[in-house]
């Protein structure tokens, strides 16, 4: 996933039936399906300009990329399922921008 978010309050985006990725001005957060923390990283972005972000999953691991300065990883718990992606802005204010969504099938 390749999007921009202007990040004011936490923004989460759902990645079911994995767990969550948690973006705040002051961090971003990889979370499993109960909620708990599997990687942190501290980030001191504002909300003044948008932050490129790229998120990728394979299997059960999922890699975040910020603004090109900042990166982070987790291997989650596996869960069966197929993933679906969800977005839950803090408010209505918030907003995505650019946003692609690619799958790679494997050979």
């Amino acid at each position: 996933v390749d999007f921009s978010l202007l990040i004011g309050e936490e923004t989460r985006m759902e990645i079911a039936p994995l767990g969550q990725v948690s973006f705040r001005q002051d961090g971003i957060r990889v979370l499993d399906a109960a909620g708990e923390c599997w990687s942190k990283l501290e980030t001191s972005f504002t909300n003044s300009q948008p932050v490129h972000i790229q998120v990728f999953v394979e299997d059960n691991i999922v890699e975040v990329f910020a603004d090109g300065r900042f990166s982070l990883a987790a291997r989650l718990p596996r869960q069966a399922g197929r993933l679906k992606l969800r977005f839950h802005p803090a408010t209505s204010s918030q907003h995505l921008t650019k946003i692609r969504v690619s799958e790679w099938s494997q050979p």
